[in-house]
């Protein structure tokens, strides 16, 4: 066991004896569900934690498979995101491995980002003279930017795109962007397109389509605890 992973179990160890809860976060549709749970148990032996559970995190940890803590590093006076793999879960009660040093992107996101959903579709039609119009579908939007699913090899990084995106409400919005991440996926190729001089109107529809996406979401998620 590495020093700084002796400083993570004994800081748990800390919050079992105090039975003092901590902040928990995971993600539904890539919004972050927080919740304050306790460490009932710490085996140092087989490196599992064991953890009192909540209904409205179950349906984010069945999409991630991990959980997310904050931690103050004494040592190095500085704060950290600790990152853990759910190895079971259930009504009333967690397990999961040793938290580690968390390298997820979503924790460094300059704007909430938000996957859309069959029930508010966003859709997408690639403009650009320099590829074949088509419709694509929208995984995922932010202020920055948004997340198509293309074709293979449709995009290279760098490439810049027009795009004409339609949202519930019936409006349709331009947007120019670039092409700042590719990625293999089960459902496809994933085209990360950072949004490049955004509009006003743009803005404005991303920004009301995430509030109407969140509180979709959130009924969810009180259903799910229901």
């Amino acid at each position: 066991m590495s020093d700084y992973t002796e400083r993570v179990v004994s800081w748990l160890k800390e919050l079992r004896e105090s039975k003092k809860p901590v902040e928990v976060i995971s993600f539904y549709n890539e919004l972050p569900v927080r919740v304050r749970l306790n460490v009932l148990d710490v085996d140092d032996k087989k490196e599992l934690i064991q953890w009192n559970s909540h209904p409205r995190l179950n349906l984010a940890i069945e999409e991630t498979g991990k959980i997310f803590l904050p931690f103050y590093d004494p040592l190095h006076q500085a704060n950290r995101i600790l990152s853990a793999d759910v190895i079971y879960y259930g009504k009333g009660f967690m397990e999961t491995a040793t938290p580690t040093v968390a390298g997820d992107s979503r924790f460094n996101r300059k704007s909430l980002r938000i996957r859309t959903s069959e029930t508010l579709p966003i859709r997408a039609l690639l403009t650009a003279k320099n590829f074949p119009v088509k419709p694509v579908k929208v995984r995922d939007i932010s202020e920055g930017g948004v997340g198509l699913f293309v074709p293979p090899s449709t995009f290279r990084i760098g490439d810049k795109v027009d795009l004409l995106l339609s949202f519930p409400d019936g409006k349709t919005v331009e947007a120019k962007g670039e092409v700042v991440r590719l990625e293999k996926t089960p459902e496809g190729e994933l085209a990360g397109i950072m949004f490049l001089s955004p509009s006003k109107e743009l803005l404005n529809q991303v920004v009301r389509y995430i509030m109407k996406r969140q509180r979709e979401i959130m009924d969810q998620l009180r259903m799910f605890a229901d």
